[in-house]
């Protein structure tokens, strides 16, 4: 039977990294977000939430996109879970993982930040420049 392995990184939106599986040593590696590190005038939760109140839905999302790419989200959002399933398929054996944000996409730091919705527009436009996926029904059930 053969084994064939699968690697993806998963936003809780979701991010995808095809490749082969690791060895142990490469166990130890830990999977983060690429994204820019957050500058010091980064934005709380609380004061992106008022800048945003009175924008318009096209204006709002437009700041929500600009915060990501600039790297303002928690620290703790940056390093990946895995989440790994084995599949056997037609006899043949299959052994998915990927890799998840610990919560919902937030922006801010991690003492003061805000779970941050958004339209699948914009969700889908985020992950394809930092190169992820939404998740398939069976991923939401895993994670």
């Amino acid at each position: 039977m053969r084994c064939q392995i699968i690697s993806a990184v998963v936003l809780t939106l979701l991010l995808v990294s095809c490749g082969e599986v690791s060895s142990p040593k490469e166990e130890a590696f830990v999977w983060k977000l690429n994204l820019n590190e957050p500058q010091g005038d980064s934005l709380s939760g609380d004061d992106f939430i008022d800048e945003l109140e009175p924008l318009d839905l096209e204006e709002r999302e437009a700041e929500i996109y600009a915060q990501i790419l600039a790297g303002n989200l928690p620290a703790f959002l940056r390093q990946l879970t895995p989440i790994q399933f084995t599949e056997n398929l037609h006899d043949t054996l299959y052994t998915v993982k990927f890799f998840v944000t610990p919560d919902y996409l937030a922006i801010g730091t991690d003492e003061n930040h805000v779970l941050m919705p958004m339209t699948p527009i914009l969700a889908q436009r985020v992950l394809d420049k930092i190169g992820g996926i939404l998740p398939t029904p069976k991923m939401v059930d895993l994670i």
